[in-house]
């Protein structure tokens, strides 16, 4: 297939059944991450737009807010999985088409990592973007991916800079245009770096996985518009 980097691409996950994927083994491994890995908040009826970021969170570990998350209305993200026995593997086999991708389009790779995201149903995330080329692969469960593009390289290039403002906020504005992809357990999502999505949550709990590549090109992106060089 041929991937690019300038445009969200669905292609079919390589990740079969695992026990890593379920919901006692990622506990576990959110048991295991330093703090500054994991994040959790309540994510029911959550606003396409949250620009501050502010969120509600249960009075509870990660790993029990995924051992509950059934019920608990939340939605955890956790990093640095690729850190963990058998989780490496994973997030190779997983990022393969990509860092071929990456690699064609003369980008060396810096850095790959792997994400966990496990979501109560109906769980929602607002839009946002992330620095590093990424590939996330629905696991179990169902949700529906939102890619979102302004028109204006003016406006889009402000609403970029917010992400890496030193308050680091969401957009303010609804993307001009969005596409749509609704994803089952096999379908994965190619995602180009500093590309806007977001996620409106299906009627059942959602493990996703995502493998991260940051690139030398999209490390030089992010620094410039930390330095403030970067214009429209």
């Amino acid at each position: 297939m041929d991937l690019r980097l300038d445009a969200p691409t669905r292609i079919r996950s390589p990740l079969v059944g695992s026990e890593l994927f379920g919901l006692d083994a990622l506990a576990e491994a959110a048991d295991q991450l330093p703090w500054e890995a994991v994040e959790h908040h309540r994510s029911i009826g959550l606003p396409p737009l949250l620009p501050d970021g502010a969120v509600d969170r249960v009075d509870a570990d990660a790993g029990d807010v995924v051992r509950h998350i059934a019920g608990n209305g939340s939605w955890v993200m956790l990093t640095r999985l690729a850190a963990l026995p058998g989780y490496r593997e994973v997030a190779l086999r997983l990022a393969g088409p990509l860092q071929l991708a990456v690699r064609a389009a003369g980008e060396r790779p810096e850095r790959l990592d792997l994400i966990a995201f496990v979501a109560s149903p109906t769980s929602d995330v607002p839009f946002h973007l992330d620095r590093a080329h990424h590939v996330l692969a629905q696991v179990t469960g169902h949700k529906t991916l939102l890619v979102g593009w302004y028109d204006d390289p003016a406006e889009r290039s402000r609403q970029v800079g917010r992400a890496f403002a030193p308050d680091r906020t969401n957009p303010d504005r609804l993307p001009d245009r969005v596409e749509r992809f609704a994803l089952a357990p096999g379908d994965a999502v190619v995602l180009p770096a500093l590309t806007f999505h977001a996620v409106e949550g299906g009627p059942d709990v959602s493990v996703a996985l995502t493998a991260t590549v940051v690139t030398d090109v999209t490390s030089a992106a992010v620094r410039s518009f930390q330095d403030g060089t970067r214009g429209p």
